[in-house]
This record gives C-alpha cells, sequence and structure tokens, in this order.
C-alpha cells in the first residue's frame, strides 16, 4: 500500500515533552498508510531511549551532532522518501495533536490544488494564540519596529479568524504537499534554527503554489522546550534569530536591504553596550556582524 503520509519529528533534549508528543501520536500503530519518523538531534538526554524502549512504532534516526532544525528535518525527508509519501507533517516535539487534527489538515490541503502547505491554529501552554501565521520579512518590518509598529500584526491579525492564504505559517506544524517539495526542495541547510520556515514559503510562494493557514485545526505547543537546555538559552535563541535573518536577507531581499539590516543590528549593539543592557551579549554579536561575508 503507498503510504499518504509520514509524519517527521525532530528530536532535541526535553524528553518529558517528546513523551508526550509521541503518545498523542499512538493512533499511528493502527494506521497503514501513515508512517512515523523521528531524527534525534544528539541529545545529551534519554531520548533515544525514550523513542526505543516505548514507542517501537516512531522510526529513529540518531544524529552524531546536532545539525539544527532544517538540516535535521532534511535528513527524515530523505528517509521519508522511501515511503513515497503523498505529504510530509513536519511536526515540533513539543507539540500534541491527533487523528482528527491531522485528518483535517489532509481535508484542506486536498480542497485546492495549487496548496503546497496548510499550517494550523498554534495555541500555547495557557491557551494563548502563537504567532501562527508570517509575513515574508522585508527592510520595512524592521525600520516599523523602530516606533514600535508590529508590521506582522498589522497584515495578519485579520486573517487568524478563518481560513486565509497567507505568506507563510509556523514551521512547530505544517502539512507539505511531497509533490511541491520535489519541486522546491525542503529546507535551507544554511539555516540552523530560525526563520527556515519562512524561507521555504517563500519558494513555495515563488514557485507558484498557495500556503494555506486553517483555524479549524488547533494544534498545542510548548514554545522553546529545546532551547531552554542551552546555557544562556535566551541568548542563544536571540543570536540564532538575528543570524537566520541576515541568512534569509542574503537570500530573499538582496544585497541593499541586507546592509541596512545589518547597519540596525549594530546600531542596537552600540546602545545596548552603552545603557549596559547584555553588553557581553552585544560585543559578541557585534563581531559575529563583523565576520558575515567579511
Amino acid at each position: 500500500m503507498k503510504t499518504k503520509l509520514v509524519i517527521q519529528i525532530l528530536s532535541y533534549n526535553a524528553p518529558d515533552k517528546l513523551r508526550q508528543c509521541l503518545k498523542s501520536l499512538a493512533w499511528v500503530q493502527s494506521t497503514d498508510d501513515v508512517k512515523l519518523i523521528v531524527v534525534d538531534n544528539a541529545s545529551s538526554e534519554n531520548n533515544t531511549a525514550i523513542i526505543k524502549e516505548e514507542f517501537a512504532f516512531a522510526e529513529l534516526i540518531k544524529n552524531r551532532n546536532n545539525v539544527g532544525f532544517a538540516s535535521g528535518q532534511n535528513i527524515a525527508y530523505e528517509r521519508s522518501k522511501k515511503y513515497a509519501p503523498e505529504y510530509i507533517l513536519v511536526l515540533n516535539p513539543d507539540t500534541l495533536t491527533d487523528k482528527a487534527s491531522v485528518d483535517k489538515l489532509e481535508e484542506k490541503i486536498l480542497t485546492d490544488k495549487s496548496i503546497g502547505i496548510v499550517g494550523p491554529m498554534i495555541i500555547g501552554d495557557s491557551g494563548e494564540i502563537e504567532k501562527s501565521i508570517n509575513i515574508q520579512l522585508n527592510i520595512w518590518f524592521y525600520l516599523l519596529k523602530l516606533l514600535s509598529i508590529d508590521l506582522i500584526a498589522l497584515k495578519t491579525r485579520k486573517k487568524y479568524a478563518k481560513d486565509n492564504f497567507v505568506e507563510a505559517v509556523s514551521g512547530a506544524c505544517m502539512l507539505i504537499r511531497t509533490e511541491m517539495i520535489k519541486k522546491t526542495g525542503l529546507f535551507d541547510g544554511d539555516f540552523f534554527f530560525y526563520v527556515e520556515d519562512t524561507e521555504f514559503c517563500n519558494r513555495a510562494l515563488k514557485a507558484g503554489w498557495n500556503i494555506l493557514f486553517t483555524p479549524d485545526v488547533k494544534i498545542k505547543h510548548s514554545l522553546s522546550c529545546s532551547t531552554n537546555s542551552f546555557k544562556n538559552p535566551g541568548n542563544w535563541r536571540k543570536t540564532q534569530l538575528y543570524l537566520s535573518t541576515f541568512i534569509y536577507f542574503k537570500k530573499c531581499r538582496g544585497g541593499l536591504e541586507l546592509f541596512l539590516l545589518k547597519l540596525l543590528r549594530r546600531a542596537e549593539m552600540y546602545f545596548r553596550i552603552l545603557t549596559n543592557n547584555k553588553r557581553d551579549w552585544a560585543k559578541d554579536m557585534l563581531e559575529t556582524i563583523s565576520k558575515i561575508d567579511s
């Protein structure tokens, strides 16, 4: 029987969240046309033991090193190819879902052959709606941010009420048509963490595919659990976000906007140093920015 769907999960530490996630996917065992692949990104905790001992229905791939989100998911996709699935479900290990939600996502993607990606509404631990819809970033987003204007909120807040075609959805949970992946590729391995989902959506749009957000499917998500194991996780996340944004601008926006973004970031770092706001981190970031494309 041809596999309809492969669910891909990238695991890194946070074993309790991983266990809860895989428990919510136990229904996969009784479904012939759905496979589950978990790639462990060299966790220092007992993630692989949990998968082997408690969730034998999950196909495990163990990485020797933490290769980041994009490359980890690409490794999972290389394994998925042997099943020739119609769809891939990229799912974070700190999410909770069920068969009904996955079935609904599939129903949505079947409504229009032009839909390459479907994203659900992401709900946080406290019941708040996380950023489930994103936009294709540009320099105006950051310039307006200096005036405390959130361009993402302005462009997306009215889209959460019903199904809408959007510019990007969250990589925490996205159903992807493999027909599209064959033409565009999956994630760009130049991204280690953050923004890879937005850049992937950018390529999908340029290739003529539509991206659908649906509030009819709600997925629970515990934000940033895997990265909490890093030293100074807040600084680590911010560094990765800034680096990924530079990569995105280089690939999607061009030299002038990248130059302006670096200028803004340098100004921010000097301000932080002067005001003693994360001074050491700001100094490190200044050095990092200087090395980019030097």
